[in-house]
């Protein structure tokens, strides 16, 4: 082999080592890049997984958040109609009932609570009160009911209270406690449940 053959020999050894050696690095490089594409994929996947599960719950928070509003105003507004309607209720209640208090039945109804009273203390000593407003029935109920009767100083829309001293008891026949006990179970519920 004489110079220039072993020149060309050498050259294309050369030349098959750049060729061989450039090959790994660019399959390396590839591979470097397929690679780093995999790791941005499954970051970028992540991040948007991420991202949409707290969309989700940012809307999830919104919607609750719309719906407690509406819940408050629709509870607002049963709590307004149902104010509107007691009152109403307890106007038409006081009309009747001082239409009630006008008439005999309504006497003879106080003689009746006077007289459960006086049955309910039998021999122990007792108290009977009855509304101020109900002063100018005083000497009448005193005489049927053969009781002495009290003028309450305060104020029970009409009806009669009695005290038994020895026990201590309350018998409570007042008009205003009877509303009392009406207001604490009032409460809208018909067509709510349709």
């Amino acid at each position: 082999m004489d110079l220039e053959e072993k020149i060309d020999y050498f050259v294309d050894e050369v030349n098959v080592k750049v060729k061989n050696t450039m090959e790994e690095q660019m399959t390396a490089y590839q591979e470097s890049l397929d690679k780093d594409l995999k790791d941005f994929k499954r970051k970028t996947d992540a991040s948007f997984a991420d991202r949409l599960e707290s969309e989700k719950n940012a809307a999830r928070k919104e919607n609750n958040k719309a719906i407690s509003k509406i819940r408050f105003n629709h509870q607002h507004e049963l709590y307004v109609q149902e104010e509107k309607l007691k009152k109403s209720l307890y106007d038409k209640f006081e009309n009747v009932l001082n239409e009630y208090k006008e008439t005999d039945e309504y006497k003879e109804h106080m003689k009746k609570m006077i007289q459960s009273v006086q049955e309910y203390a039998q021999d122990e000593l007792f108290d009977i009160y009855i509304d101020p407003s109900d002063e100018y029935l005083l000497s009448d109920l005193e005489e049927m009911t053969n009781a002495e009767l009290n003028i309450s100083d305060r104020e029970f829309i009409g009806g009669v209270r009695g005290v038994a001293r020895e026990r201590g008891i309350l018998l409570d026949f007042s008009f205003s406690t009877l509303l009392t006990r009406a207001e604490e179970d009032f409460s809208i519920t018909e067509g709510l449940n349709r």
